[in-house]
């Protein structure tokens, strides 16, 4: 099922959505996207790599990525002091300025914990499609700030849902629609 992290506050969590026009099959299913908050995205994906399972997903590529050190990091450049100004909206007020959305899509293949103790992940190993001739053989690292600004869409199997979560999934006359030229159509699965 595709699960979309969209924080802004008209379509709102716990909901479903698809977008007007999207498919590519006329008469057959409808592209649905469950919207959760970005704690129980990274819980679904979390628990699909715990089960040895790589997780798609569809981000803004462009931002904050630096190819050079394999690393998608919003603190590997202090831009903030650089250039005296502060430069950041957040993720919702990048979606309604048309500021950002899903440009590229990649596989999540593993995570990295803190300690043992806190057990928060601070950091997500990436698998980029663009292949092995990169740097570090097509692997990024993605930190977990980033991760909350940039990851839009993951792909992730049913069985990792809630019970909750599932029910949304079979309210399918509850669907919201959602434009044509909305970011969350910009990566059509």
């Amino acid at each position: 099922v595709c699960v979309i992290n969209d924080p802004r506050k008209k379509n709102g969590y716990n909901k479903l959505f698809t977008v007007k026009y999207l498919g590519n099959v006329l008469g057959g299913n409808k592209v649905l996207y469950l919207n959760l908050d970005k704690k129980n995205i990274k819980e679904l994906v979390e628990k699909s790599i715990s089960d040895n399972k790589a997780v798609w997903f569809g981000c803004d590529v462009g931002q904050h990525l630096h190819r050079n050190n394999c690393a998608m990091d919003l603190d590997l450049v202090d831009y903030k002091n650089v250039l005296n100004t502060d430069l950041n909206m957040n993720k919702e007020e990048r979606l309604l300025s048309k500021e950002s959305l899903m440009t590229h899509a990649m596989c999540i293949t593993g995570f990295n914990r803190t300690d043992d103790y806190h057990h928060i992940i601070n950091k997500w190993q990436v698998e980029n499609s663009w292949g092995k001739s990169e740097a570090a053989e097509g692997y990024y690292i993605m930190t977990d700030k980033w991760f909350d600004e940039y990851v839009y869409e993951i792909a992730i199997n049913k069985k990792y849902l809630s019970e909750e979560q599932k029910q949304i999934l079979n309210q399918d006359d509850c669907v919201n629609v959602l434009p044509p030229w909305d970011p969350m159509g910009s990566l059509a699965n």
